[in-house]
């Protein structure tokens, strides 16, 4: 599961750093937003944190609910690759 989510969260940043690079488009999530001016290398920066982050506070949870936190976080990660690649479209 990990491996799905470090791709996803790959794609995110890389889905993220090519939409900003478009006039009139902003990072969304304020927890990104303070990375979203760098590109590419600062966003995946952003995302390393943030697991960290995520690993620090479920280090004595249960497995279920580790796996379910990376599940989680999957599938935030691919409603941003969705919602990126939605804004880009709208004219």
């Amino acid at each position: 599961m990990r491996t799905v989510l470090y791709v996803l969260q790959a794609i995110d940043a890389m889905e993220t750093s090519i939409a900003l690079r478009q006039p009139r488009h902003f990072e969304q999530n304020r927890m990104v937003r303070p990375f979203s001016h760098g590109g590419f290398p600062t966003l995946l920066v952003g995302f390393a944190l943030g697991d960290v982050v995520r690993d620090r506070i479920m280090r004595r949870a249960p497995e279920q609910a580790r796996e379910g936190a990376n599940a989680a976080q999957a599938l935030a990660n691919v409603d941003g690759i969705l919602n990126t690649q939605r804004s880009m479209r709208a004219p």
